[in-house]
């Protein structure tokens, strides 16, 4: 297959994911733990590093700022992790197609656009879909960091490194 092909093909299954995460997006209230995320992005910025609740602060600054823009809502509130998770399905396409080939690459990312897991967490008001990206984002990184050597790589390596921490602990499992 052509490399015009398979990103053709790539898109296709982006649009899917986004579909799949996008419709009825706010279909379900929030459930408990979704509440208390939205409940504390409502809270002043500089509070949110504090907040005893044992999870990192950067999906709740990130929703803090959208609520300013857009208000609050269920929709809104989930929206940045479907893009997240999304954004995901992209990422694992590229990187199965650098490490092994571009059909890998489009299967790996055809079985996360439709994996329900994957479908239910990118339509959650949590860190989840952010640390997934964030695996993903940081492997690309590493890989390009072993390959090119530089300051450069390593700096996006720790910064999707960071990203990933801030977004959820279990991160650094990764």
């Amino acid at each position: 297959m052509s490399p015009r092909r398979e990103v053709e093909w790539a898109v296709a299954i982006v649009v899917a994911a986004a579909f799949l995460r996008l419709w009825g997006l706010d279909a379900q209230s929030l459930w408990i733990d979704e509440w208390f995320a939205v409940a504390d992005a409502q809270r002043p910025l500089a509070t949110l590093w504090w907040l005893p609740d044992g999870e990192p602060a950067l999906h709740k600054m990130l929703l803090h700022r959208l609520f300013a823009w857009t208000g609050t809502s269920d929709w809104w509130a989930r929206l940045p992790s479907a893009l997240a998770s999304v954004a995901a399905v992209w990422l694992l396409f590229d990187l199965g197609r650098r490490w092994v080939d571009g059909a890998t690459g489009l299967i790996a990312a055809a079985l996360l656009a439709l994996h329900p897991l994957a479908i239910w967490y990118g339509q959650e008001a949590r860190g989840y879909s952010f640390a997934v990206l964030a695996a993903l984002g940081s492997a690309r990184a590493l890989g390009d960091a072993w390959e090119r050597p530089g300051w450069r790589g390593w700096l996006g390596y720790a910064g999707w490194v960071w990203f990933g921490i801030g977004s959820h602990y279990y991160f650094v499992f990764v």
